[in-house]
């Protein structure tokens, strides 16, 4: 099957950044249609792959409406207001966030449930995503598969090249501290990721990667000064909306 051979740039503020020529430039004709495909396999996914799931639109969830809100009213250099966003959460106890145009976020349960145990890891986990439905960050010359779109396969068309990895987690970095978030955060999710990379090996594809993310992102922080990193997030400070969410997806789970 054809593929989509373009490139773009992405002014950011005064920082130029230049994605791979492989990844997808926002508002081509080409890109359009790339990004059609990939929202038909989002909703394909939804609709025909056998899986159980649930979505949540933000709109309809005080905790993902005030995450949404404080993220982008304190982002506004790195996106755009974002319309509403569908969070669907796959039941599934193995870990994986990943993101399919248009505005979809899928999330597995063991994730949350196994991971996500406060506030501020929740909003570092789905940062990359937003930043990347923001900017329409997918990577082409892929062979879109016949068919309903499987799990396996949108963990597969969703990855990310290990170098633009490391610039999103960058990027999210950034936003997390400008949306007044412990950006520091953001390395313990990876560090989560790491020290549970059987876990996360559906996402990562490549055990290596996490490893080389966190030690990237640990020369990134450094870099920035002054910045302490804990070493483990304190739940204290989540808010009772986040709390109403996790037992939402609980009680799915029973």
């Amino acid at each position: 099957m054809k593929t989509i051979v373009i490139s773009m740039f992405l002014v950011i503020g005064c920082t130029l950044y230049k994605p791979k020529d492989d990844l997808v430039k926002v508002g081509s004709v080409n890109d359009r249609a790339y990004i059609e495909q990939l929202n038909y396999f989002a909703e394909s996914l939804i609709l025909n792959s056998g899986l159980k799931i649930f979505t949540i639109k933000s709109k309809d969830n005080p905790f993902l409406t005030q995450l949404l809100n404080r993220v982008l009213a304190n982002n506004e250099i790195l996106m755009a207001k974002t319309k509403e966003l569908n969070f669907v959460f796959v039941e599934d106890n193995l870990s994986y966030i990943f993101s399919l145009p248009d505005n979809y976020i899928f999330i597995s349960t063991g994730v949350v449930l196994k991971h996500l145990k406060s506030e501020a890891m929740f909003a570092s986990a789905i940062m990359p995503e937003l930043i990347r439905l923001n900017w329409k960050l997918y990577e082409k010359n892929i062979q879109f598969p016949s068919g309903f779109f499987s799990l396996e396969k949108a963990n597969i068309v969703t990855r990310l090249p290990q170098k633009e990895r490391e610039k999103l987690n960058e990027w999210s970095f950034v936003a997390l501290k400008r949306a007044k978030y412990d950006p520091s955060v953001y390395l313990n999710w990876i560090q989560v990721q790491n020290r549970n990379n059987n876990d996360f090996l559906k996402s990562s594809g490549d055990l290596k990667n996490i490893s080389k993310e966190e030690q990237q992102l640990k020369n990134f922080i450094t870099n920035q000064g002054a910045i302490k990193v804990v070493s483990q997030v304190s739940e204290s400070n989540s808010s009772k909306e986040f709390y109403k969410l996790i037992n939402i997806i609980e009680s799915r789970k029973r």
